[in-house]
Formats: C-alpha cells, sequence, structure tokens
C-alpha cells in the first residue's frame, strides 16, 4: 500500500532489528492489514508471550498475546 514505504515487489521485509517477518495484506481497496509474526531463529521467539502483531488501516491492533503492545 502506498504510503508505507514497501516496495510492492517485496512479499515479506523484516524488521529494523531482524527479529519479524513484515507481511502487508491489502484488506480490500481502502485498508491494509500488516502482520509481524517472530522470524525463526532470531532470538525473539523465546518471548512466546508475543509472537504475532496485526494492525490494520484504521489503527486496531491485535497480537498473540495481551500485553504485547505495553
Amino acid at each position: 500500500p502506498d504510503g508505507l514505504g514497501l516496495s510492492a515487489d517485496d512479499d515479506v521485509w523484516l524488521s529494523d532489528n531482524g527479529w519479524y517477518e513484515i507481511v502487508v495484506d491489502p484488506a480490500n481497496t481502502a485498508g491494509f492489514i500488516v502482520t509481524a509474526t517472530v522470524k525463526s531463529g532470531s532470538g525473539q521467539e523465546r518471548d512466546t508471550d508475543c509472537t504475532t502483531f496485526t494492525l490494520n488501516s484504521a489503527g486496531e491492533k491485535s497480537a498473540s498475546g495481551t500485553k504485547c503492545w505495553d
């Protein structure tokens, strides 16, 4: 999606620290869903409470754990 600074040719991006793989899924013509999932072998997988984060174009957040966005 426009405005995210990501190339439309790429399917998966890495977070700045390399701990999460990021996928952008255009939900519809008016929005998108971004999902960040722990990258295997990054060491971050030890944080078993927060393995997946989701954010949509409406600003709604969810995660695999209850305190992940804190």
